[in-house]
C-alpha cells in the first residue's frame, strides 16, 4: 500500500509548520550552528541540539541503570500483587 501525498495535504502541513513557528526554530539552531564555526561534527550536532532544546547532559548509563532499577521494582510488586491476590481469593475461598 502506497500513501499519495497531495498538493493540498504539503501546503496544509507547510501552513502548519510556519504557523508553529518550526521553521522560526529550525533556522535559529542552524544558524546557532553555523555562527559556532564548530570543526567536529559532533559539536555541530551538539550546538543544534541545545538550539532545539535537547538536553544534551544525559548521562545514558545512569539511564539505563535506572531503567533496570525500576524495571526490576516493578516486576518485584507485580509479583507481590500476584502472592496478595491468591491470599484474596485464599480467603474468600474459604469463607
Amino acid at each position: 500500500m502506497e500513501f499519495q501525498v497531495t498538493d493540498a495535504d504539503k501546503e496544509k502541513f507547510r501552513k502548519y509548520v510556519e504557523r508553529s513557528g518550526a521553521i522560526d526554530q529550525l533556522v535559529r539552531a542552524l544558524a546557532q550552528v553555523y555562527d559556532s564555526q564548530q570543526e567536529s561534527q559532533d559539536l555541530g550536532l551538539t550546538t543544534f541540539k541545545k538550539a532545539m532544546g535537547v538536553n544534551v547532559d544525559v548521562d545514558a548509563e545512569k539511564l539505563q541503570a535506572d531503567y533496570n532499577k525500576l524495571k526490576e521494582e516493578n516486576f518485584r510488586l507485580k509479583k507481590l500483587i500476584d502472592q496478595l491476590q491468591f491470599e484474596i481469593d485464599t480467603k474468600k475461598n474459604a469463607q
